[in-house]
């Protein structure tokens, strides 16, 4: 069973405090190390995504309705382009994610479609 951990005890005598501590099976000593490690691994990981961002490595994602407004589309168009394999997506969670580049691509076949 998890145990849950207190953010803001009440304040308690020193010999309390202790063995209120040692009672739960955490001692402030463990929790700081604790802290540390999961704040060196958000900051790993950060810096990461910055580097990755950096180096062109992370593709720009878009949302179902930020493609919807950029394409001027329907949901029933923007799932029949996704359905043919047209605008490649991902799905995460029940949403769907496209790659920026391929809005784009679409954005021109679809200008020079009018054009013609």
């Amino acid at each position: 069973m998890a145990r849950i951990i207190q953010l803001y005890p009440k304040k308690l005598k020193p010999d309390q405090e202790a063995q209120d501590s040692l009672s739960r099976g955490f001692l402030p000593e463990d929790l700081e190390r604790l802290r540390k490690r999961i704040m060196s691994d958000i900051l790993r990981s950060f810096k990461s995504i910055v580097r990755g961002m950096l180096l062109g490595r992370y593709k720009e994602w878009m949302t179902a309705e930020q493609v919807q407004t950029t394409l001027n589309l329907s949901v029933k168009d923007l799932r029949k382009l996704s359905d043919s394999g047209q605008l490649p997506f991902e799905e995460l969670c029940g949403d769907y994610y496209y790659d920026a580049k391929d809005v784009a691509r679409a954005q021109k076949r679809q200008k020079r479609s009018k054009a013609r």
